[in-house]
Order: structure tokens, then C-alpha cells, then sequence
């Protein structure tokens, strides 16, 4: 994904995971290592079925190559 540009190749990049289940930080550092790029998320449906709502949530966390954003 390119972050802050309306055009393909321009702006930020940024890797998007999307996950079925949880990953421990070990993990998910390795892999923003990895890939080397200045960000990288990682979404993880959240599943509450106490919830009437259709609208899907996720947990999104981000990771540099060297460290976790908070």
C-alpha cells in the first residue's frame, strides 16, 4: 500500500497483513523486519458476539523494522 499518495509507486509504503489469528510480537517483528519497509500493520478481526452490528472490526498494530509503534 502507498500511504499519503493518490498514485501507484508514490508516497509511503506500507505492508498490510491481515491475519486470521493473533500473532505473538516476536513474530510479527521478524516479519516487519523482513520486509524492510518503513511501516507494516498487522489487522486482526475482532469477533464479539454480543455485537449487533454487521460492521466488521479489527486490531491493528504497526511495526517498523527495528520496533513497535504505540
Amino acid at each position: 500500500m502507498d500511504a499519503f499518495a493518490d498514485q501507484a509507486f508514490k508516497g509511503n509504503p506500507a505492508a498490510v497483513c491481515v491475519l486470521e489469528d493473533d500473532k505473538d510480537e516476536e513474530w510479527m517483528q521478524s516479519v516487519a523486519t523482513e520486509f524492510n519497509i518503513s511501516e507494516t500493520c498487522y489487522l486482526t478481526r475482532i469477533v464479539d458476539s454480543d455485537s449487533q452490528s454487521t460492521t466488521p472490526r479489527f486490531k491493528l498494530r504497526w511495526f517498523t523494522p527495528v520496533a513497535e509503534v504505540s
